[in-house]
């Protein structure tokens, strides 16, 4: 039986998201992929595509889609639900859109052959919320790769010009309210009042206006340097770098960059989230407020033994997820083989070794 791809995931682009459209699809080829026509794929017009167009299109065969969003109507879909936030935490987007996801998230799921979710905690809300099977509810980790060209900290420092010597604080900002941003400069900015020796830096871009708002949220410190929107690899860099990555967002689906920043060897200092815990546990410091989150920094720029112990039980932790990993229980659903496959986006192979989320 023939296998279809819902193509309008790859429209998701920078983000989380977008880099898990394509590292499963680039892992499961021979799949039919069935993409709106230009000028479809924008939001609203697109979801009414995959509403009516994508349905008869898929109808012969299993239809996978793996950007959050689906048919409502389809006798065989796999749907991958990354979070549900837009139903669990509605003033993390705009009022616009989390009526949008209210109408068809639900019926999306409840209609499902099977969906698949990246954490626990995910599961749970689904199942909670939307009143879903557990049994209907796969828990598949996205992959969770470093750069193929590992670099080591020093040398990381020394391309995003910083000193070497010094030890870093890192962390992302964005527009997108969950993120928390603005505790995060706050946090960077007591921890440098306290610890002069550490470097602070930051980097990230907005989410989509029409999912976030307009606003916009830049360090404005003079003791935190804000590189703003980076790519893929520069972001690697600033990984490798950090000593200690902060992320104070109060709702993640999986939590990519603290996920990933652990994975490049910064002990992390994280809000109390489920999805968190899921994939760090006690290999992180997860705090509760702006006023613990300084106290465990500070507490870490002084015990660098502390810091290379949580680096190391993260990895061992994190070693398991891989993208192969993650395709192949995927094809295992959809009764795919899994190959190598083309890149649907034609990436090359060291800038998409990594990724982040900010959708």
């Amino acid at each position: 039986m023939t296998a279809f791809l819902n193509g309008r995931g790859f429209a998701a682009g920078p983000g989380g998201v977008g880099r898990y459209v394509t590292e499963v699809a680039r892992r499961l080829p021979g799949l039919e992929v069935l993409s709106p026509p230009a000028g479809m794929a924008r939001p609203g017009v697109g979801q009414a595509w995959e509403q009516w167009s994508l349905p008869r299109r898929a109808q012969a065969g299993t239809l996978l889609s793996l950007a959050n969003s689906g048919p409502s109507r389809h006798p065989d879909h796999v749907v991958v639900v990354h979070d549900i936030l837009p139903l669990s935490h509605p003033r993390s987007v705009s009022p616009a859109f989390a009526r949008l996801q209210a109408k068809l998230m639900p019926p999306m799921v409840r209609s499902a052959q099977a969906v698949v979710t990246v954490s626990a905690s995910v599961r749970n809300e689904l199942a909670a919320m939307l009143q879903v099977d557990m049994d209907r509810i796969h828990v598949i980790a996205p992959g969770v790769a470093v750069n193929a060209v590992e670099r080591t900290r020093v040398q990381a420092k020394h391309r995003l010009g910083l000193d070497p010597s010094r030890p870093l604080v890192a962390g992302l900002v964005s527009s997108i309210p969950r993120k928390n941003s603005a505790a995060l400069l706050r946090v960077l900015e007591l921890v440098a009042e306290r610890r002069k020796h550490s470097q602070l830096l930051v980097a990230g871009l907005d989410g989509p206006a029409h999912v976030f708002g307009r606003s916009s949220i830049r360090a404005t410190s003079k003791t935190v340097r804000d590189l703003g929107p980076v790519d893929d690899l520069v972001l690697h860099d600033l990984y490798r770098a950090a000593d200690i990555f902060v992320s104070l967002s109060t709702a993640e689906g999986f939590g990519l960059p603290a996920v990933e920043a652990a994975a490049h060897g910064a002990a992390v200092v994280s809000t109390r989230i489920p999805s968190v815990a899921d994939h760090l546990g006690a290999s992180a410091m997860q705090v509760d407020g702006v006023g613990q989150a300084i106290e465990r920094v500070v507490s870490l720029l002084d015990d660098p033994i502390r810091r290379d112990e949580m680096s190391a039980e993260a990895r061992e932790l994190l070693m398991p997820l891989t993208w192969d990993r993650t395709a192949s229980k995927i094809g295992a659903l959809i009764g795919h083989a899994v190959g190598p496959g083309p890149d649907p986006l034609n990436l090359d192979a060291e800038t998409r070794e990594l990724s982040w989320e900010m959708s």
